[in-house]
């Protein structure tokens, strides 16, 4: 397995694609997995018999040892994903200096970026925000925002009929209605809803204007973890047909839940488990059953090419002032003004939140770090855009911070 990983690895230095820890892992399990599966179908086949129960996890003890024989202290890793337990605000400094002095653009590279390079505002045909947004990264603050916005700027904040439940993949017809219904109001509108990606130009029509918001994946889980226990959430969702759960799910930390591996805990490719808003990269990848895979290192590629060519925007209230300075720039028509709207009345915009402890376990952490590992890849991507789009229209004033 570790030739091949390392064959691997090699490509992905040769294409230039940018490798951290927790994505070599997380390549590693996926490598032991399947030549123990393809070795089992084979002993089946031929009347072999190799060990079913072996058991192989790319540990933080085994990628130091693979480190070493592997020699990878001769490749430059990026680094690792932030701890949950860490600030963006804290981290915020240390990306954006990494992204000027070391990391893929250098000084000279950045002053070469120009608004127009990563704007696919440009691309739309249809004056319509498409904010398919993803749970818990703050939704609803953009909604408000975009509410608020609508009065000043024009436009028509549309709310379709909402869905007592929504599939985890839109099928196709249900994509088409969508389209057309928003085609038909003829007008400037902002859509938002909890849906994957739906290209529009697959039903014959232009593109609107695709925008969304991330949060670090681990981060996201947990919120998700104790909102659903939250007594008004739950009794809401109670009322819309889900079961009543005993006391022991709202009492059960999201450490012991892990621990205990409960189904709505157990972050593995390979569960069905569908109701926990694990899955980042699927919204960003679309409809198609190769997006549902949780973790998955395609989707993760597909998600990545859609939001490169597709989305105007993907910002983060971890980096408030310069989602909304992104916003206001790559689209105008919709968001000028949203930073004296937005602190107008900051407390307006602070909802859904739900108390909860943050602190995860040294082990907790290290194995989320794992299983979550292209999802924080994802993650962390968006974040590189985001600050490149503010660099490429405040150049100056940002790479004097770290001259």
């Amino acid at each position: 397995m570790e030739f091949l990983l390392s064959i691997w690895i090699e490509n992905e230095v040769v294409q230039r694609i940018p490798l951290s820890r927790m994505v070599i892992q997380s390549k590693a399990n996926n490598l032991f997995d399947d030549i123990k599966s393809k070795a089992v179908s084979n002993d089946n086949a031929h009347g072999s018999n190799t060990d079913k129960n072996e058991a192989f996890e790319a540990s933080q003890g085994w990628f130091e040892r693979f480190e070493v024989r592997a020699n990878l202290h001769s490749i430059a890793l990026k680094g690792e994903a932030a701890s949950a337990n860490i600030t963006a605000a804290e981290l915020y400094p240390t990306e954006l200096k990494a992204l000027i002095q070391e990391g893929v653009y250098g000084p000279k590279q950045l002053y070469t970026l120009h608004p127009d390079q990563l704007n696919n505002t440009k691309k739309a045909e249809l004056e319509i925000i498409f904010f398919n947004r993803l749970e818990k990264v703050g939704s609803q603050s953009m909604s408000v925002l975009l509410n608020m916005l609508s009065k000043k700027n024009n436009f028509v904040p549309y709310r379709n009929a909402p869905a007592k439940h929504n599939e985890i993949l839109t099928d196709v017809e249900t994509q088409r209605e969508i389209v057309e219904e928003l085609i038909g109001e003829n007008e400037p509108l902002s859509y938002v809803e909890h849906l994957n990606w739906i290209n529009f130009t697959e039903f014959g029509q232009p593109k609107p204007i695709y925008i969304n918001l991330v949060r670090h994946p681990i981060e996201k889980v947990i919120s998700a973890y104790y909102y659903i226990r939250h007594p008004a959430v739950f009794a809401f969702y109670v009322q819309n047909g889900l079961k009543m759960e005993e006391k022991e799910y709202f009492d059960t930390s999201f450490n012991d839940c892990i621990r205990k591996k409960r189904k709505e805990c157990i972050y593995d490719s390979h569960s069905s488990y569908n109701a926990d808003w694990r899955r980042f990269a699927m919204h960003f990848c679309g409809n198609l059953e190769i997006c549902v895979k949780f973790n998955s290192q395609t989707a993760t590629q597909i998600a990545k090419r859609n939001i490169e060519t597709e989305y105007a925007v993907v910002g983060s209230w971890e980096d408030t002032n310069i989602t909304l300075t992104v916003l206001e720039h790559y689209i105008p028509r919709f968001f000028k003004g949203a930073t004296k709207v937005f602190y107008s009345d900051p407390k307006r915009f602070h909802r859904n939140a739900t108390p909860h402890k943050n602190e995860l376990d040294p082990d907790i952490e290290e194995k989320l770090k794992v299983q979550f590992s292209f999802e924080i890849e994802l993650y962390n991507f968006c974040k590189q855009r985001l600050y490149k789009q503010y660099i490429a229209i405040k150049k100056d004033e940002v790479t004097s911070q770290f001259n």
